[in-house]
């Protein structure tokens, strides 16, 4: 009997321990970031974004981590700006890029729902989501 109860708690044991391993990864709408990074959950990009400069150009790939340094309403312009720094950034002496447009995988094809985004010194990229689009999904998830 005691060798049937110890059974049952080395299984119980290991299955906790893989369950608490294991946090699923979930699709976050632009709302959710602060919420997100504030709850302590890494925001990792949900697909690659290459950035140029003049003179060269910088790839975040799929799953590169990032930190949520600001969220500001632009109000004249209906537009929110969200400040992601790259927690690995490979070159903090690039250059300020152009601003580029992207489609979030994922996006509702019921209208337009491209963000604008730039690249500061220091790995920073710069989304602009329009107000409109403030709930719909980002290029981020949580793990």
């Amino acid at each position: 009997m005691k060798i049937l109860f110890v059974m049952a708690l080395v299984v119980f044991q290991s299955a906790q321990a893989f369950g608490s391993e294991s946090t699923p990864s979930r699709d976050l709408s632009w709302s959710d970031l602060r919420e997100a990074s504030g709850d302590g959950l890494e925001l990792a990009l949900r697909q690659s974004i290459t950035m140029s400069s003049a003179t060269r150009s910088m790839t975040f790939a799929t799953g590169a981590v990032f930190e949520l340094e600001n969220e500001i309403p632009l109000d004249g312009i209906s537009v929110v700006l969200f400040e992601m720094r790259a927690k690995n950034c490979t070159d903090p002496s690039a250059e300020q890029s152009d601003m580029d447009l992207i489609l979030p995988d994922g996006s509702d094809t019921g209208r337009d729902r491209r963000v604008g985004v730039t690249l500061q010194a220091g790995c920073l990229l710069s989304f602009f989501a329009e107000t409109t689009d403030y709930m719909s999904v980002s290029v981020f998830s949580s793990r």
